[in-house]
């Protein structure tokens, strides 16, 4: 008796979706959505999963999806359908395989190892690091946009810097040192 209940509780639990690794086979960045193909169980894929990035009401953090891109599909305990559409009536559901939410992460040991000493931001040849004293910032290029920029603390240039020291002067630097300034 104890096997024959212990079979019909395993064959009902195939059926009931908690989590599972996943990747994103076609993203929507206008909808953020996507379809996923779950990377077990032969499932098929899902469409139109919500992609949930970090993000609060007045800040997001997105990022770039591509086709192969890994992340762990969740279910949901109820219908999301009053979430994500505003609908008045939410269908009674529980793990349904329709109410997937999709979060993009790097899985197990996939790429680099997490960086314990830092917070850590790379993208391409582009990285952000980040000590509770200092930023470290590597790019090819940094422009800033700013109705007025301060700095506080001394500004050390390794190389060269060129701008405006007034309203009408133009100051260019070379390892730290005026070189010229137009007046």
């Amino acid at each position: 008796m104890k096997n024959i209940l212990h079979k019909i509780v395993t064959e009902m639990l195939k059926s009931v979706f908690v989590c599972l690794p996943a990747e994103v086979v076609k993203y929507d960045p206008d909808a953020v959505n996507a379809t996923i193909k779950p990377l077990q169980d032969n499932l098929p894929e899902n469409y139109e999963v919500p992609i949930l990035f970090t993000g609060a009401q007045n800040c997001r953090m997105t990022w770039p999806l591509k086709a192969g891109d890994k992340g762990i599909l969740i279910f949901s305990s109820r219908d999301i359908d009053t979430v994500t559409d505003d609908s008045e009536e939410p269908e009674f559901t529980m793990e349904n395989y329709n109410d997937a939410l999709f979060i993009p992460t790097i899985l197990f040991s996939e790429n680099a190892a997490a960086d314990p000493d830092t917070i850590s931001i790379e993208f391409g040849d582009t990285s952000l690091k980040m000590w509770p004293d200092k930023i470290d910032i590597k790019t090819g290029t940094v422009n800033i946009e700013a109705t007025e920029t301060k700095i506080t603390g001394n500004l050390n240039v390794g190389t060269g810097v060129s701008g405006i020291a007034a309203p009408t002067s133009i100051v260019t630097f070379v390892n730290g040192i005026a070189t010229s300034i137009l007046n």
